[in-house]
């Protein structure tokens, strides 16, 4: 089979895998064992990504809609994958075979870009996942004192690092916007594994801190409590690692809370909080993309952006705008007035 062929094949059935498809009212499976193999190779090939959702929806069975929702810590080093499905909402139990594990583990170890999102209470089984990149989520989860909201809403800033890699991160931290994040915890380097880290998002340096003990924020009080290591200072929420793989940098980044860009938080708004969590969003694609997306149409600021006024021209600017323009108008609507007298 030519690869025009191939290529048109295997856009169809990574397509077919969402929904079933909707070209045709009947939809068949691909049957020929040999095509499969052929359209493996080919995404193999040109596109790792899609080899791996296009092996993952072979050996599963499921379609591509549920796949995508899975994260890193869903597959790796796992015998299988619960989901619930899109179509008939029920939850289900899909065994990974041992030739999909291989091929999962080959895609993380290859230098791909990914981004990881934590939460409170999965500190153990994330940690997991994250101990090759050399950082650690923080037991307990953090807090912010506040008269007006949970002590477990977090308002992140954008750091000075930040704001040199992105505009939008450089207008966060100018206009003092901030990610809120309900439930958070934060994010330490713990060792050396060949990645730079950049803090992109830190929780406040004043009146914050990791607390080990309050869970309940709503009936209790969170209280700091240095005795066990409780702290007051700016934890990571966002961290941005970097290397260079096979020629390529690679760029992870990694989440002290998942919450923050749900549809909850997006679309939320509080009594004195500029939050701009979409940014996250944003942000986090152009960096993963290399700056492909989304694409940049601000426009550059024009050098030619101020008027410098002497003192002489300040007078005549004033004499023009204070008694020639009025001067001019008078004179207009007298004659004016003359012309209507007459007739």
């Amino acid at each position: 089979m030519n690869q025009k062929t191939l290529k048109g094949v295997a856009k169809a059935a990574l397509f077919l895998c969402d929904e079933g498809g909707v070209l045709m009212n009947t939809v068949e499976p691909i049957r020929d064992m040999d095509l499969v193999l052929d359209v493996a190779d080919y995404l193999k090939s040109n596109n790792e990504r899609n080899f791996v959702l296009f092996m993952f929806g072979i050996y599963t069975g499921l379609r591509i809609s549920d796949i995508l929702k899975f994260r890193i810590r869903d597959v790796k080093g796992k015998d299988a994958v619960y989901i619930r499905e899109k179509k008939t909402g029920k939850e289900k139990r899909f065994p990974i075979n041992d030739e999909l594990k291989p091929i999962i583990e080959n895609y993380i170890a290859q230098g791909r870009n990914l981004l990881i999102a934590g939460e409170p209470r999965r500190q153990e089984q994330m940690n997991a996942i994250i101990a090759p990149l050399g950082l650690a989520f923080l037991p307990g989860l953090l807090v912010q004192e506040s008269k007006d909201y949970p002590a477990d809403l977090i308002l992140s800033k954008a750091t000075h690092a930040a704001a040199g890699l992105t505009r939008s991160f450089y207008r966060m931290a100018y206009y003092n916007y901030c990610i809120t994040m309900p439930s958070a915890v934060g994010i330490e380097q713990v060792a050396d594994k060949g990645f730079n880290l950049t803090p992109l998002l830190t929780s406040d340096s004043t009146d914050s801190w990791n607390e080990l003990e309050t869970t309940n924020f709503i009936e209790d009080t969170a209280r700091i409590n240095p005795a066990i290591g409780e702290i007051e200072k700016a934890n990571i929420t966002m961290a941005y690692l970097t290397r260079q793989v096979n020629g390529k940098e690679q760029r992870i980044i990694v989440l002290g809370d998942a919450d923050c860009i749900g549809n909850g938080e997006l679309s939320r708004q509080r009594d004195g909080i500029n939050a701009s969590n979409f940014s996250v969003i944003t942000e986090s694609f152009r960096l993963l993309s290399y700056d492909e997306f989304p694409v940049d149409t601000s426009r550059k600021r024009t050098s030619d952006d101020k008027v410098y006024l002497g003192e002489k021209a300040g007078v005549w600017i004033k004499i023009l705008f204070m008694g020639g323009l009025p001067g001019i108008l008078t004179i207009l609507s007298l004659a004016l007035w003359w012309k209507r007298r007459k007739k």
